[in-house]
């Protein structure tokens, strides 16, 4: 049994908080490998990510996302954590819990699920938003630097059960709720269209072919919202397939893909002979 369990989203966050709980073995970590920012978490009435119909559809849809970027490997590494176990049956034992986040929807997400699903026991929240000890606020944990996350961490707070009512009634809400893409804006999860990132990667492209992978880093830098580079990737493929955005070799992976903006066509301009509609000849 542990004393702490330490719950963070997974990816380069949870490299991070192994390497900081290092040495501590009463505290556990456990990373949250399904991405709540992106995909179905309801369709319609009963169909919760945690009931057989949203999981299937949940599934369904991620795995289509990353078999339409070319990263089935990555889909396989994460399709056991889909539908959040970590916090069902599997949970671990321990005596409290630290979730850590940062103003980003996956982690937002995930400090609303762990309020609705972790019972009775205390909870307690890292906020690598907030600066402290002089240091700037993080965006997101994998953002921090082991120091970062050592002075956050000494900045842990105890949510009230107010607190933690809110946020559970929170992610309830977000169960109703049949959208694709959310994203957190200040303390709020909004839910918003797939194709919101789809003019800033159009306003992105160029009209040469460059590289896929620079465009999505830029718009990823430029926007005010964390997104990951594989939504932004499945989105760049949406308009390739509109015709949009030109590829030269569309089933390629992203480090691989070059696209350019399709050339400007205009139309001739008329001959000074030709006939005026509405004249006699």
């Amino acid at each position: 049994m542990f004393d702490v369990v330490h719950y963070v989203s997974g990816g380069a966050a949870g490299g991070s908080l192994r390497a900081l709980c290092k040495g501590r073995p009463a505290d556990g970590v456990v990373e949250v490998l399904d991405p709540l920012a992106i995909g179905p978490l309801a369709i319609g009435p009963l169909r919760d990510i945690d009931l057989p119909a949203g999981l299937r559809e949940r599934r369904g849809y991620l795995r289509r996302l990353f078999e339409r970027i070319g990263e089935t490997e990555l889909y396989a590494s994460l399709a056991a954590g889909i539908g959040l176990p970590e916090l069902g049956a599997a949970r671990p034992d321990a005596a409290r819990a630290l979730v850590w986040c940062g103003p980003q929807a996956d982690e937002q997400l995930l400090l609303r699920a762990a309020c609705a699903g972790w019972g009775e026991r205390p909870l307690w929240v890292v906020d690598v938003g907030a600066a402290t000890g002089g240091r700037v606020p993080r965006r997101a944990v994998g953002a921090c630097s082991l120091d970062e996350l050592e002075v956050a961490e000494q900045g842990a707070r105890r949510l009230s059960d107010a607190a933690r009512a809110a946020l559970a009634a929170d992610w309830e809400r977000q169960l109703r709720t049949e959208h694709r893409l959310r994203i957190c804006e200040g303390d709020q999860i909004v839910g918003c269209d797939e194709a919101l990132f789809d003019p800033r990667l159009l306003a992105a492209c160029p009209r040469e072919f460059a590289s896929a992978a620079r465009l999505v880093g830029q718009v990823m830098g430029e926007s005010p919202y964390l997104i990951g580079d594989s939504f932004l990737d499945y989105r760049l493929r949406e308009l390739i397939a509109r015709g949009e955005i030109e590829a030269v070799e569309a089933e390629v992976r992203l480090p691989f893909l070059r696209v350019r903006r399709p050339a400007v066509t205009t139309s001739p301009s008329p001959s000074r002979d030709a006939a005026q509609p509405g004249y006699d000849q």
